[in-house]
């Protein structure tokens, strides 16, 4: 059984994802914060569109993610990502 904080996370990502994938034109990059063990391209991926370019970030490198480091020093250039999740 999912934690209530569990599901309120999975239920804010659906809502994102259809608004994202509704309303804005193809976005190249993806960015998908805090995977935790997720499988690969993170569990809410599928939620968007296939076209993405999916990659992931963690802090801890022990999940796998595409990207390693802390999401609140990173040195990505303005408007790298179409979106981050």
């Amino acid at each position: 059984m999912k934690s209530k904080t569990r599901q309120e996370c999975e239920n804010a990502v659906l809502e994102f994802s259809k608004t994202i994938n509704a309303n804005i034109p193809p976005i190249n990059k993806l960015l998908y914060v805090g995977t935790a063990g997720d499988p690969i391209g993170g569990e809410y991926s599928p939620m968007f569109k296939p076209q993405y370019n999916v990659k992931t970030f963690d802090v801890d490198p022990i999940w796998n993610p595409d990207i390693v480091g802390d999401i609140t020093h990173t040195k990505f250039e303005n408007e790298s990502w179409g979106a981050i999740v």
